[in-house]
């Protein structure tokens, strides 16, 4: 796994982009837009990020891009033309865990949720089981969605939700042509994030039917043949390079964090 801070000067991101198989637009809290309308750094880069996803489908070659929560609302912007009235703020959907909502066709016709990717007994848990952890105030309406053509043609709806006031928000996402995917929920905190103050399913079942989202986009990645230009190269760009802190005790938020310069 590479490190992307999106501090990294844009020529120096594209040039590692060059040597990697995919990226994770990951959850958190930023802005994407400064007071001007302009992207903020943040955007820049996951701009560059997305473009290089594009830019390798012209190639014939598969680049995969995931977002997750913040990452899923960023890839939604991006997708969009960078167009700020996409987002809706005011849903309350912090803490808490949910079945999948999915569309009609979201079995038979994705990708990412299709049997070959989710089995039938992790795809029953998804939609009869609270397996999807939701910590999000902003997110897309499926009104806002369908109301902008750049996303109606980049992206298709696989799964809905709604938050605790009943107001709809669009869930999981991928691209019609390009390997894009998305879900507002977070796959990766039923194995990884223990905390007791957070509503996260850590069920067996919850955990098992998770865990076919990301074996879905490590497989994704595996149809990218990038590779570093020397062994050293790639041993200078991995997280291994960088050591986690511990900080539950100051932050229980998080158990364990990276802090780059």
């Amino acid at each position: 796994m590479v490190p992307l801070p999106y501090t990294t000067p844009l020529n120096e991101l594209k040039t590692i982009l060059s040597s990697i198989n995919g990226a994770l637009f990951t959850g958190g809290a930023a802005s994407f837009f400064n007071p001007d309308g302009t992207l903020t750094t943040y955007a820049k880069a996951a701009e560059t990020i997305y473009q290089e996803v594009v830019n390798a489908a012209k190639n014939n070659e598969i680049f995969p891009l995931w977002g997750t929560c913040l990452g899923h609302e960023l890839l939604l912007t991006l997708a969009s033309n960078n167009n700020q009235s996409v987002l809706t703020n005011g849903f309350d959907s912090e803490n808490v865990s949910w079945p999948l909502i999915p569309q009609p066709d979201t079995r038979s016709t994705s990708r990412l949720w299709s049997p070959l990717s989710v089995p039938d007994d992790a795809w029953t848990i998804f939609t009869t089981e609270n397996v999807t952890m939701n910590s999000h105030q902003a997110g897309v309406t499926p009104e806002n969605f369908q109301g902008s053509k750049a996303l109606m043609d980049t992206l298709k709806i696989l799964a809905i939700g709604y938050d605790r006031e009943g107001k709809a928000f669009v869930s999981s996402t991928e691209g019609i042509t390009l390997p894009l995917y998305s879900t507002q929920f977070h796959p990766e905190k039923p194995v990884f994030e223990w905390w007791s103050t957070q509503n996260v399913n850590h069920t067996y079942h919850s955990i098992e039917a998770n865990s076919y989202l990301q074996k879905f986009f490590v497989n994704q990645a595996r149809m990218n043949f990038r590779t570093f230009p020397t062994p050293s190269a790639e041993a200078a760009a991995l997280i291994y390079n960088y050591i986690p802190y511990y900080t539950a005790a100051t932050d229980p938020g998080f158990e364990q964090c990276y802090f780059f310069d």
